[in-house]
């Protein structure tokens, strides 16, 4: 067939040999607009190969990828569908070194344009790209006319339609991406080596492989909800701090997404993520925490990739509590749960038995720390610890109902509650530590369980109990039949009274002028 070398038009609806294409069902572009397909054309068992006048394509049982042209090719008008299936793909260097193309319009059922898909089409200026375009690949449009005319440029920047392509190498400091944008493109920043903040509007819906690999300088990103992929090492070997809010719109991190982030602290991920890929926090030395915003019931059917042993140490998950503005975060080890910390504001707060099956063992380290709006705490039976710190300086906290199966109250664990007026220690409690209920300046009414018991240092320091004189009896302070502080003036001989079960640690400590 003769080659017309003039203006080839491809027209958007037509019929092709039926000995090319097998027969499929008709879809739509929005019956395939969330399926990631910028690299589909490597899978060739699924897919039938096709060709129309200037056009080569592969069909998918999802659609169809564009993956070559004639080279003579000067004005092309992509169809939206071809025999009834949805054109979804341009595929990587698709129409690369096509040195007479001059223009190109991509139509709305397109969402993926891949690697080199247009590289080096020194003539190419004049491009329509539309907001369905989710995902755009490396150096897409590197070396058309459009990229090189330095007019095209704003501000550092090259966007095509909605979409930032590329952002120079001397961008530094902050930088705002355009509102409306809806995608930025593989490796867009990573020549912005200086660049310390980005602004990323809530119109983005997705974050290209590379998008700022290696911007060094890199601390503030804030990640909207309405981005649906994180591609892969998007944020690598950058300096995000102190922590990142992946939103519950994202259903895809890609590989070692913020591999090396060496000052990551702690990270939230959404609730609608499905695919976690391989080493995504991996060398995040400082990352602390990691919250996934469900149950660890949806994580276990997640799709996780290898090596990712540093998420995997540090992950909590979230349970709603019914009827409440809150929610608990939560650990999982050995089959039992932690509650190590909460969201919203918690007010009158009955922590459940168990979470999804898992019992609940163990109220974690801080986990209720400068929790001001919590003013009453049920903790189940069947918590054994309440580690160190668990609700300090909780100043509405005014009533706490310990469970029957309470062994441990952890140092410092309820220090600092000055609306705390009275606690009853449960009968099974062994141990309770240093400063666990110092500086409750209101705490008048104490009562401690009956058997052995370990209690720290100045565990009730600064208590009004503890500064009521009228609870000292010869310098020496008891409650019940347990021996808490000595007055270091204390002087001579004492003779610690028969009854008692339990000295202090420290009880005694600088009373110079005891006499044994």
């Amino acid at each position: 067939m003769k080659i017309l070398k003039n203006i080839v038009k491809i027209i958007s609806s037509f019929t092709l040999a039926t000995a090319l294409i097998p027969s499929v069902g008709a879809a739509t572009a929005q019956d395939f607009k969330n399926i990631d397909i910028v690299q589909t054309s490597s899978d060739q068992s699924s897919a039938s190969h096709g060709s129309y006048e200037y056009l080569s394509y592969q069909m998918y049982p999802y659609g169809i990828e564009i993956t070559d042209c004639s080279e003579d090719a000067v004005s092309v008008q992509i169809p939206s569908e071809i025999n009834g299936s949805p054109v979804v793909s341009i595929g990587a260097n698709s129409f690369s070194e096509l040195n007479d193309l001059e223009s190109i319009e991509i139509p709305d059922s397109v969402t993926s344009i891949g690697d080199r898909a247009f590289y080096n089409c020194e003539k190419l200026s004049g491009i329509t790209i539309p907001d369905s375009v989710e995902r755009i690949g490396s150096d897409a449009f590197s070396g058309t006319e459009y990229y090189d005319n330095d007019n095209n440029w704003t501000d550092g920047a090259l966007y095509i339609s909605n979409h930032l392509i590329e952002a120079a190498y001397n961008i530094s400091n902050s930088y705002e991406i355009k509102p409306g944008t809806v995608s930025i493109a593989s490796n867009a920043f990573s020549a912005a080596r200086m660049l310390s903040s980005v602004t990323i509007p809530d119109s983005v819906v997705s974050i290209g492989d590379y998008a700022f690999y290696g911007c060094s300088y890199l601390r503030s990103a804030a990640i909207p909800e309405g981005v649906k992929y994180i591609g892969e090492s998007a944020f690598r070997s950058c300096s995000l701090a102190p922590r990142i809010i992946i939103p519950d719109s994202v259903a895809s991190i890609g590989d070692r997404a913020f591999y090396d982030n060496s000052q990551l602290i702690g990270v939230t991920i959404g609730g609608g993520v499905t695919d976690i890929g391989s080493e995504v926090f991996e060398n995040c030395g400082r990352l602390d925490r990691a919250i996934y915003n469900a149950g660890h019931d949806r994580w276990n059917n997640l799709n996780i990739g290898e090596n990712n042993s540093v998420l995997l140490s540090k992950l909590n998950f979230t349970y709603s509590i019914p009827d409440a503005d809150c929610a608990l975060i939560y650990a999982i080890n050995d089959g039992e749960a932690t509650i190590s910390g909460y969201t919203g504001s918690p007010i009158e707060l009955e922590i459940p038995d168990s979470i999804q099956d898992t019992p609940v063992t163990s109220i974690g380290e801080n986990a209720f720390w400068n929790c001001d709006s919590l003013t009453v705490i049920k903790i189940p039976d069947g918590a054994a610890e309440i580690q160190d710190g668990a609700f300090e300086d909780c100043s509405s906290l005014a009533d706490v109902e310990f469970g029957s199966g309470l062994t441990y109250i952890g140092k410092l664990s309820f220090s600092s509650c000055p609306a705390l007026k009275s606690i009853t220690i449960p009968e099974s409690v062994t141990e309770i530590c240093e400063r666990a209920f110092s500086s409750c300046t209101d705490l008048s009414e104490i009562i401690l369980p009956g058997g052995a018991i370990d209690i720290g240092e100045s565990a009730f320091a600064g208590t009004a109990y503890y500064k009521d004189p009228a609870n000292w009896t010869d310098d020496v302070l008891y409650i019940g039949d347990c021996l808490i502080q000595a007055d270091i003036g204390i002087s001579g001989g004492y003779e610690i009274r028969p009854d008692t079960r339990s000295i202090a640690d420290h009880a005694f400590y600088g009373c110079a002028n005891l006499t044994i």
